[in-house]
């Protein structure tokens, strides 16, 4: 009878179903657990280049990018998602970015103090300093970074009185 009950159908079924619950359990934990991801693209789209990746990692404090957007632009639609998934690509490679959003209607007074003048500024801010961007594409907020990463005082030195030309 028990010798029945180990090779029936039901049994089988039983053992099937556990084992098929246990690895989607299993495929689920290590998709939330490790964050593993391929682009595929042509073009690399949804990556950054290497010399992006290379600046970030000289940063070494918290970077902070204020965005003044509205939530709806007439030529963009939803600018607000558009700088988001931008910046991801960054936020994947420096954990300690982070971005924050400002209605420049709904709150003219940070607008005007900030000196914004177009929909979807970029204000990038590292270790006390700040850049303005207008465009959102890679190069120039990789170039922004750059110059916040390597900005100190330059001395200028001049002679005059002497006959220099």
């Amino acid at each position: 009878m028990l010798r029945k009950f180990f090779t029936s159908l039901s049994l089988r079924n039983l053992i099937f179903v556990g084992l098929l619950l246990a690895t989607a359990i299993g495929l689920g934990y290590l998709a939330n657990r490790h964050h593993l991801q391929r682009d595929i693209t042509l073009n690399a789209s949804n990556s950054l280049e290497p010399a992006s990746v290379s600046i970030l990692g000289q940063l070494d404090g918290a970077l902070t990018i204020t965005v003044y957007a509205t939530e709806q632009d007439a030529k963009l639609g939803d600018i607000r998602k558009l700088i988001r998934e931008f910046v991801s690509l960054y936020q994947r490679h420096k954990s300690d970015l982070k971005l924050v959003f400002i209605n420049p209607e709904k709150e003219p007074e940070k607008t005007r103090a900030a000196r914004i003048q177009l929909n979807g500024e970029m204000v990038v801010e590292y270790a006390g300093r700040n850049e303005h961007l207008t465009q959102i594409n890679e190069q120039s907020l990789t170039s922004a970074l750059l110059r916040l990463a390597h900005s100190r005082e330059q001395t200028v030195m001049y002679l005059i009185g002497h006959g220099e030309r």
